[in-house]
């Protein structure tokens, strides 16, 4: 974050958009949106094979280090979420994953069961800044300074700009880009910009944009449908 390359980023995903709306019609909307926000990091909290609740567990937790899936050895779920809660309550929520899928913290549909296997029996969630890790050897520098993947407002609320042209005619826009910086979640844009724009699906064009390497002034022509949608 204090290298320049976040600000380049910054200056770079500008201009890009500037760019695709120069291109636009009148008549037609750009919406800008992102798959999640980021949280600072306070503390790095260990947790390793050298932890005395490994001993209860099939392997070390997995998923991301804010929210982290733990695999407990059959017969031990009791015991480990009796004394994961005594130590890290007050920096972790500890789920069963009953309790995730009644939460619907995963939608509003059961998760199908690869997805149960993988998550396993409990994962625990940061409650602000901490985030725990595995790793003992790693040097101050490559500890991470954000991140995301918890329940804060900063990583779950995500800004939606809807921009058009200084030429735009007060009517509706007859269509919509929606520019995606982030993961390849689809359905789920469209279904969140159709909530607001009165227009059918085939009129909103999903523009995958990928910035290069941070340079000052990059621009990357992202206009026209997704790589999925081009003739041959």
């Amino acid at each position: 974050l204090h290298d320049g390359f976040y600000d380049a980023e910054l200056v770079a995903a500008d201009r890009l958009v500037g760019d695709v709306l120069d291109a636009l019609s009148a008549s037609s909307a750009l919406v800008v949106t992102a798959d999640h926000g980021h949280f600072d990091v306070s503390e790095h909290v260990e947790f390793g094979s050298s932890h005395p609740l490994a001993a209860l567990m099939e392997c070390t937790q997995s998923g991301e280090p804010r929210t982290s899936y733990m695999h407990v050895k059959p017969g031990e779920q009791g015991r480990f979420a009796a004394q994961f809660t005594e130590e890290f309550s007050e920096k972790f929520f500890l789920l069963s994953i009953d309790e995730l899928i009644e939460m619907q913290l995963l939608g509003p549909r059961p998760p199908s069961p690869a997805v149960r296997e993988r998550i396993g029996d409990f994962i625990a969630i940061s409650r602000g800044g901490p985030l725990l890790t595995s790793r003992t050897d790693l040097d101050p520098s490559d500890l991470l300074a954000s991140t995301h993947g918890g329940l804060t407002r900063d990583e779950m609320m995500v800004p939606v700009l809807l921009v058009r042209s200084e030429n735009a005619a007060a009517a509706p826009p007859d269509r919509v880009v929606v520019a995606i910086a982030g993961s390849d979640e689809d359905e789920q844009i469209v279904r969140t910009i159709l909530e607001f724009v009165d227009l059918p699906r085939a009129r909103i064009t999903l523009a995958h944009a990928v910035l290069p390497a941070p340079t000052i002034g990059a621009t990357v022509p992202v206009v026209g449908p997704p790589p999925n949608e081009r003739a041959g």
